[in-house]
């Protein structure tokens, strides 16, 4: 007797609704020692912005798991190249990774857009993260929507 393999869908979904709790930006700026340059400039720059934020739905189009999602952090990076030299059919925009104490998703985020996200964040004018997230298997997934809204969802419409 065959057995039959099961059929599995090629793509699972998981989209995050959360509620925005505290932000801070960090920026880091040194000068790299001869050795160990890696590029031309011969300096290192860093600025993102880390947002603290608690779970407060989930819906996925796999199997449910035991597993709960409580907080989750967001770090939000500048990617300073030209918008014309994006790729047109990018697969993700960022990632996803998480472990057993934390779960973090790290974002690439367009310079302009990252710096004007900065004075809503400061005014409190984002209330709630919508996020999607493509294939999330066992501790990573890629990330393939962000959603930053004014207003909470209400609990009936998740």
């Amino acid at each position: 007797m065959v057995r039959k393999k099961r059929c599995r869908p090629t793509q699972n979904y998981d989209r995050f609704y959360c509620s925005v709790g505290e932000w801070r930006r960090e920026y880091d700026f040194g000068a790299m020692v001869p050795e160990r340059k890696y590029d031309d400039s011969g300096h290192k720059e860093r600025d993102h912005i880390t947002i603290t934020t608690k779970v407060r739905h989930h819906t996925t189009t796999r199997a449910k798991s035991s597993r709960k999602f409580e907080a989750m952090d967001f770090i939000l990076s500048p990617e300073h190249a030209l918008r014309e030299k994006w790729s047109k059919d990018a697969e993700r925009i960022g990632m996803i990774f998480f472990d057993r104490e934390s779960f973090r998703a790290h974002v690439d985020l367009a310079s302009d857009v990252y710096f004007s996200l900065i004075p809503c964040l400061a005014a409190n004018h984002f209330k709630e993260i919508t996020l999607t997230v493509r294939n999330l298997r066992y501790w990573r997934g890629d990330i393939q929507w962000v959603g930053f809204q004014p207003e909470e969802t209400p609990p009936e419409e998740l």
